[in-house]
């Protein structure tokens, strides 16, 4: 499968993975040297595999773990 492919299939598909608990992000990346979907998760689960294999289903991906991801309140540059 192509890069654009999977691209296109993120493209499509990242907000239905986001709805997903426990789905912290998606992108694309390699697997086994190829172009793949990588899907971020706080902690695999078999049912969360299930899930994002059914979304999935036409292109190879891989789940890691990331743990909680949480954005850093940025410094207010004039506090400076």
């Amino acid at each position: 499968m192509t890069a654009d492919a999977i691209d296109d299939v993120l493209r499509k598909r990242t907000d239905e993975l986001l709805a997903l608990a426990g789905v912290t992000g998606t992108a694309r990346g390699l697997c086994s040297g190829a172009p793949c979907a990588k899907v971020y998760v706080v902690q695999a689960t078999p049912e969360l595999e299930r899930s994002i294999a059914g979304i999935l289903a036409s292109v190879p991906f891989e789940i890691e773990e990331t743990g909680d991801i949480r954005a850093v309140p940025r410094e207010d540059s004039k506090a400076r």
